[in-house]
C-alpha cells in the first residue's frame, strides 16, 4: 500500500495499529472506490489470521444473494447466518455494494439488505470480543442515509482508537488510475 501523501499514510497507519492490537474494536473503511480499501482490510485479515484468529470473509455482493434465497428456510438460513455472526474475526467487503441501475444511478440497498445487515451487525455489537472489518465505497454519513442504527453501531465501535476511516470521493485516491495518460 503506497503513502504518496499524509491522508494514504494516516490510513495506512491505523490499519497497521488495528491489526496489531484490535482489542474491542472493529475497523471501518468507506469512501472512494481504488482508495485501498479491501487490500488494506485482506491485509489486516492475514496479519490476524498469523496471531492464530478463526476469520470468516463475506463478499457482500456474493453472501448476500445467497442469504436472501434462504431467508425463509430456517435450516438453511441460521446456519447461514450464525457462521458469520458468530466468526471470531468478520471481513465484511464492499458493504451495500449495490451495483448500478440501467440510468448509471447507484442502486440503494433493499430492506432485505438492511435487515440482513441490521441482524448481523447488531448481533456482533452486543457480543463482546468478535472482530468485524467492514469496508465500503459508502461512507458512514452515507451509510447513516441508509440506516442510522446499522452507521451508529459501526460508528461506535469503530470510532474509539480511530479506526472509523472515510475517504472522500476523489479521483486522487483512486490509485488504480495513477499513472494513466490522456490525450
Amino acid at each position: 500500500y503506497e503513502t504518496p501523501n499524509q491522508g494514504r499514510k494516516m490510513v495506512k497507519d491505523a490499519a497497521m495499529r488495528f491489526a496489531k492490537e484490535p482489542g474491542d474494536h472493529w475497523f471501518f473503511i468507506g469512501g472512494q472506490s481504488g482508495a485501498g480499501k479491501s487490500h488494506l482490510c485482506t491485509a489486516i485479515a492475514g496479519e490476524l489470521l498469523k496471531q492464530g484468529k478463526e476469520l470468516r470473509y463475506m463478499l457482500w455482493r456474493d453472501e448476500i444473494v445467497h442469504i436472501k434465497a434462504v431467508v425463509n428456510d430456517p435450516d438453511e438460513y441460521r446456519p447461514a447466518m450464525d457462521s458469520l455472526k458468530r466468526a471470531e474475526v468478520l471481513y465484511i467487503d464492499d458493504l451495500f455494494k449495490m451495483g448500478k441501475d440501467e440510468k448509471g444511478v447507484v442502486k440503494q440497498p433493499t430492506a432485505g439488505d438492511i435487515n440482513v445487515a441490521f441482524e448481523l451487525l447488531n448481533y456482533r455489537y452486543n457480543v463482546t470480543g468478535l472482530i468485524t472489518i467492514i469496508s465500503s465505497e459508502r461512507t458512514l454519513p452515507e451509510l447513516n442515509e441508509i440506516d442510522e442504527a446499522i452507521a451508529g453501531r459501526i460508528a461506535e465501535k469503530s470510532k474509539e482508537g480511530g479506526f472509523c476511516l472515510n475517504l472522500k470521493k476523489d479521483p486522487e485516491w483512486n490509485g488504480r488510475r495513477r499513472g494513466i495518460g490522456y490525450l
